[in-house]
């Protein structure tokens, strides 16, 4: 095992799509600075008789334990029509993320921020989600690269407005009506 934790990143072009594997090993740090935390903790709460801190950091171990050896491997399937995030993807709950590549406006990385993981997350509709997390900047940059040559229509945005005067980039949707024809059946012009 290494000191620190690694991720190790392989493409595979498939002919409907792309995959992507994600595999983090754990470094040493990874385990034993979390451990030698909970464990002050522990004896902390212990000595000055907080049981039930105790109690509460000896359950919030196994529930990071539990997420620790659980597999570390995140999968992302593109193709034409959606992509599919499988795996490891530091949510509690979910482990599977579909997302209608029509529904996308961006692929990007972000820091997280408020709890959240940094990685590659799909921006759709008002919300972000992380579909890899715990990636760096440099490897979500050469996943979206990689998903741009392949599919470079991908994200256009919602292809539907949110209204009929805003179009779904946010600019002003222009009618077309001052055209500048001069002839007599032409629609009258406004000024702008």
């Amino acid at each position: 095992m290494r000191l620190l934790g690694r991720t190790e990143i392989t493409t595979t072009e498939k002919p409907d799509g792309l995959q992507f594997v994600v595999s983090r090993e754990h470094g040493w740090l990874d385990s034993l600075v979390p451990l030698g935390l909970l464990a002050v903790l522990v004896i902390g709460a212990w000595v000055l008789h907080h049981y039930i801190f105790a109690i509460l950091a000896v359950l919030l171990s196994a529930f990071g334990w539990a997420k620790y050896l659980s597999d570390p491997t995140t999968r992302l399937s593109v193709s034409l029509v959606e992509l599919i995030a499988r795996g490891n993807l530091a949510s509690t709950f979910d482990n599977e993320i579909r997302i209608s590549t029509h529904e996308i406006k961006s692929l990007l990385f972000s820091t997280g921020g408020e709890g959240d993981r940094t990685g590659l997350y799909v921006h759709h509709g008002w919300t972000q989600i992380c579909l890899i997390p715990n990636i760096d900047r440099k490897q979500t940059e050469d996943i979206i690269t990689a998903i741009r040559r392949r599919f470079p229509d991908m994200e256009l945005g919602d292809r539907e407005p949110a209204s009929l005067f805003f179009s779904g980039d946010g600019g002003i949707t222009k009618l077309g009506l001052s055209s500048g024809n001069t002839g007599k059946d032409s629609a009258p012009e406004y000024p702008e």
